[in-house]
């Protein structure tokens, strides 16, 4: 089967989902795309900051934000799955 993605390049949820999706299942399938739309849409940071405030609350974001810019430990963030090597989705895509 031909795929084509279009996601957006999301270190803490889209990133793992690719790293797994790609190291195991791609001989499966021919990836023929994948393309990027700006991580979050258009929102100000402003706006995405509140957003993301209410989804995690305060605690939760904070955390989580402190365990991002750890990179080691990010994986206990709310949702998300086993950290990856690469901080972007077109360094994972590069490497295989």
């Amino acid at each position: 089967m031909r795929i084509e993605f279009l996601t957006q390049d999301d270190p803490l949820y889209i990133l793992p989902f690719f790293d797994e999706f790609l190291r195991n299942y791609s001989s499966e399938f021919e990836v023929l795309q994948i393309s990027c739309c700006p991580t979050m849409g258009k929102r100000s940071r402003l706006q995405l900051l509140r957003e993301l405030a209410a989804l995690y609350g305060i605690g939760g974001f904070t955390d989580c934000s402190a365990r991002l810019q750890n990179r080691g430990s990010w994986a206990s963030c709310p949702g998300a799955a086993v950290p990856v090597s690469f901080y972007s989705l077109e360094q994972l895509a590069a490497s295989l």
